[in-house]
């Protein structure tokens, strides 16, 4: 499982890029939440099946409270910033819940962000 290199910031409207390292050096064990799965939206566009049966769900899925994104269309409680695969994969395997950290929005205070096109580095 490679962890992603940067993650945009889903709590303003912008697309600048942050260093997903320092983004989660932000988050600790008091971000661990248990989540049933009927409050998470999972995207379902761009999936691999291949990555899904890779997928190592020892990690915990990322998630934030979508009450504090910027898709206000978004019914469920929370939206996934890293590991559907992960949890579509607990899905199949007739999980109903996981245990997910949750991202606050000061995970992004007194970042750096970085400026650059995304498709050139193929994320």
């Amino acid at each position: 499982m490679t962890r992603p290199t940067y993650f945009t910031n889903p709590f303003i409207e912008s697309n600048n890029f942050y260093n997903a390292a320092e983004v989660l050096s932000n988050v600790t064990a008091n971000d661990l939440q248990h989540i049933m799965f009927k409050d998470i939206y999972i995207r379902t566009h761009d999936i691999s099946k291949v990555r899904i049966v890779g997928a190592d769900t020892r990690f915990p899925p990322l998630l934030y409270e979508s009450a504090y994104g910027m898709d206000k269309s978004i019914k469920q409680r929370y939206c996934v910033r890293d590991g559907v695969h992960r949890l579509l994969k607990m899905k199949l395997e007739g999980k109903i819940s996981a245990v997910c950290f949750i991202l606050q929005p000061h995970a992004y205070d007194n970042l750096k962000n970085f400026d650059f096109d995304c498709n050139s580095c193929q994320e």
